[in-house]
């Protein structure tokens, strides 16, 4: 039998699946799991989700304020409170659009490197914060220095998940 598969080798090869050598690769896809230390990367994804709902509350507190009904996703006055609410909604939207590409890059760079993907995570977090409280004040140039931060930990965790897979794949020698 094929241990990879678990069906006969000469059924695996005749589908063309090839049979699992014992070695280098294999002792690298065991090595590529969850550790103890991935408890981290769990846990700023939690607070991610966290920061994500105050975002939602913070928008539905300027959409009130604005008087915006829904489903308008922005207002149409110019007065100070449909700025801000403008404002607010847009760094809040920012912010989900490229949520999904980071998550999934921390949460696969995690399975090797944990502690980095954790670090760059929490970088992130931070950095997300800081962004769209600058974007709610209704002076958008006030986000520029906290949209660097996210960026250098997104394309960190871009890197990461990179080098996670070709470590993993025995491309990388760690």
């Amino acid at each position: 039998m094929n241990a990879a598969t678990r069906v006969p080798q000469s059924r695996a090869i005749a589908s063309g699946l090839r049979p699992r050598r014992a070695g280098r690769c294999s002792q690298r896809a065991q090595a590529f799991g969850v550790t103890p230390e991935y408890g981290y990367v769990v846990s700023t994804v939690g607070a991610a989700a966290i920061a994500l709902q105050y975002m939602a509350v913070k928008v539905a507190l300027a959409r009130r304020a604005a008087g915006v009904e829904y489903p308008a996703m922005y207002a149409d006055g110019t007065d100070e409170a449909s700025n801000v609410f403008n404002c607010t909604q847009r760094g809040h939207q920012n912010t989900l659009e490229g949520y999904p590409m980071f998550i999934a890059s921390v949460l696969v760079m995690g399975l090797r490197f944990p502690v980095p993907a954790a670090i760059l995570s929490a970088i992130y977090l931070v950095a997300r914060i800081g962004y769209f409280e600058a974007y709610s004040t209704g002076e958008p140039r006030k986000r520029a220095p906290w949209f660097g931060a996210c960026s250098i930990a997104n394309l960190g965790a871009a890197v990461g998940t990179i080098a996670a897979g070709a470590s993993a794949a025995g491309i990388l020698p760690f």
